[in-house]
């Protein structure tokens, strides 16, 4: 004579129990968003604008072989990091990347080289604090990969001077060969008999880097930079 009152209690106790869960996952999903809104108010805001350094240096090498040499010459690339946010930035961390022709991203041994001052040339460890409104310049140390031909070239002149020369006599002795550091043939231009400068070929050979920071919220700032950006150039 109970069972109905038994059946009605189950039910009543089932559905109580389904309410509980659709306003536990209610609750959970209302603290997600909460927490999303919360890092998204946090976001750091910060720009990066990346070049080649246009200052000379000496050129360093690595010993390579005329089959290898990958990340054998050292260069430099100009990095300013601006805070355009509220508060202090922590740059936690950062790679370098090859972008490949065929899409995708390539990592060799040397590529990186480690960071350093603009101002000092002094190493920088991370990580660093980036106050709110300002900014910090850094000179990235990227081993490329020459030509072949321009590495040989590079090498033995080195030897035979046995001196260290800068990028930029080794830019101006390549051009006197008609070639640059990627073995792309060029024309060069003169001034009193001195090579001023030159023009690279269409169709040419360069790398293509990505640049990536990170910051301690998380945060990724990212740049493609070249060594030309030949894609303009054509």
């Amino acid at each position: 004579m109970n069972q109905p009152t038994v059946h009605s209690q189950t039910r009543a106790t089932w559905v109580a129990s389904i309410a509980a869960t659709l306003a536990l996952i209610v609750s959970l999903f209302s603290l997600y968003e909460s927490h999303e809104a919360r890092i998204s108010a946090i976001r750091d805001n910060v720009t990066m604008q990346i070049t080649r350094y246009t200052g000379d240096y000496p050129l360093v090498t690595r010993n390579g072989n005329e089959h290898l040499t990958l990340g054998a010459v050292e260069v430099l690339w100009e990095v300013l990091l601006s805070n355009t946010g509220g508060s202090t930035v922590s740059l936690t961390g950062y790679e370098i990347l090859q972008v490949a022709k065929e899409g995708g991203e390539i990592l060799y041994t040397g590529m990186d080289r480690g960071i350093i001052t603009a101002e000092s040339l002094a190493p920088i460890h991370l990580p660093i604090a980036l106050e709110a409104g300002k900014s910090i310049k850094l000179l990235l140390k990227i081993g490329i990969s020459p030509g072949n031909s321009a590495f040989q070239i590079l090498s033995s002149t080195i030897a035979k001077e046995q001196r260290t020369i800068t990028l930029r006599e080794a830019e101006k002795y390549l051009a006197l060969k008609h070639l640059d550091i990627y073995d792309n043939t060029v024309i060069p231009y003169y001034i009193n008999g001195d090579v001023s400068g030159w023009r690279v070929e269409s169709r040419g050979k360069e790398q293509v880097f990505l640049v990536r920071f990170r910051t301690a919220r998380g945060t990724e700032i990212s740049k493609v930079t070249h060594w030309y950006d030949l894609r303009k150039l054509q």
